[in-house]
């Protein structure tokens, strides 16, 4: 068999993908943390391979569910998203971390990415029937000049120049032909009001291709860590024993999920839930609403 036949193959299944799902955070974002034992009380959810934070499906699900029973009624949130004894007609991937906002020394704001972050995208692609037919120019696991590699999209002015990263990393710049394809596939999913333009051009002009290796160090250093403390409602006083640090995403965060659905009939419920969707939606993931925090801006 051909290569070409063998591209044009369609694996059996009885899910489908609808759509990549890109999720981005319009406030920093705590999604149903974890417990561990840790200077850290309550740390992100994480993937147990890579130790990257995620988001997981179920922790997207639920404030989807809340919002249309909102909006609607129980019967249509369970006839979309399931109940105790029957399953619904979509479900939802956990999300991974696609671009992560950080601080540099000659631009307040870049996004950057890493080849898995790049696989696990194509990856949904490839589900979906499609491709991003996007490969690496350089190696970036080795280093120029004791500085770390990156790349970033040709038209960028940051293209040739050298930058510390959370004041930490030195890395230098080199372009890459083909970024640019990624980066239009994640803006166009972003909110199309003009408030969001600075934005956008940040995200086209300022993303990073790193060494998967540099790129979990650089989300280490990133996250915001903040120390919190419970207050007696009655007494205003803080209760004994209620200091506790908290691990958040920061603002601007971009993750990636999909939403799979199945061969069988689906309700028009479910189809009117994915069409908003593919206009965008907007809900708070996590526990911490009341603080600000969580909110997000979701789009198939």
């Amino acid at each position: 068999m051909s290569n070409k036949e063998k591209k044009e193959e369609k694996i059996i299944s009885i899910h489908q993908l609808e759509d990549i799902l890109i999720i981005f955070a319009e406030t920093p974002l705590f999604a149903g943390g974890e417990r561990e034992e840790s200077v850290i009380d309550l740390t992100l959810q994480r993937d147990k391979l890579t130790e990257l934070p995620i988001v997981r499906g179920t922790s997207i699900k639920g404030p989807f569910r809340a919002l249309y029973e909102l909006r609607n009624n129980k019967n249509i949130a369970e006839k979309i998203f399931g109940s105790e004894d029957k399953a619904g007609e979509i479900i939802f991937l956990d999300a991974f971390l696609l671009l992560f906002p950080v601080s540099s020394d000659i631009e307040p704001i870049i996004f950057v990415t890493s080849p898995l972050q790049i696989n696990e995208f194509n990856r949904l692609l490839a589900i979906k029937g499609e491709s991003l037919a996007y490969t690496l120019s350089e190696n970036l696991d080795q280093r120029e000049d004791d500085k770390y590699l990156a790349l970033a999209p040709k038209d960028s002015w940051i293209v040739g120049k050298e930058l510390e990263i959370l004041n930490e990393f030195s890395v230098k710049i080199k372009n890459d032909e083909n970024l640019s394809s990624l980066i239009n596939k994640i803006v166009n999913k972003l909110p199309s009001h003009e408030a969001y333009s600075y934005i956008k051009e940040k995200i086209r002009m300022n993303t990073l291709v790193v060494s998967d290796r540099l790129f979990k160090e650089i989300v280490e250093r990133g996250l915001i860590r903040v120390t919190r403390i419970r207050v007696n409602y009655d007494t205003k006083a803080v209760e004994r024993g209620a200091l506790f640090m908290q691990e958040l995403l920061p603002q601007y965060t971009i993750l990636a999920s999909g939403i799979l659905t199945t061969l069988r009939s689906r309700s028009e419920q479910t189809n009117n839930f994915i069409n908003e969707l593919k206009k965008g939606v907007r809900i708070t993931l996590g526990g911490d609403e009341t603080t600000g925090k969580g909110l997000v801006h979701c789009m198939l």
